[in-house]
């Protein structure tokens, strides 16, 4: 018994490159979200005080943006 839904071989050259395509902006994607984890725990050890805003554009990041305070009473 096989299974045809996830292990159908690509029926032209097209579509393997649409696949190559979406796995690699799945890559790009969850080393975005790595990425900016690793930088959020990083602000938190440093005390960050200000707010970040997180852009994303069809489920992936788009554009972040950090925002502080630069004097504080």
């Amino acid at each position: 018994m096989t299974e045809q839904g996830n292990n159908r071989k690509p029926k032209n050259t097209s579509e393997k490159n649409q696949n190559m395509d979406a796995r690699k902006s799945r890559m790009d994607s969850t080393k975005k979200f790595t990425t900016l984890l690793e930088y959020l725990r990083g602000l938190s050890e440093e005390k960050f005080t200000g707010y970040i805003k997180i852009n994303f554009t069809q489920g992936s990041i788009a554009k972040v943006e950090k925002f502080e305070e630069v004097l504080k009473h």
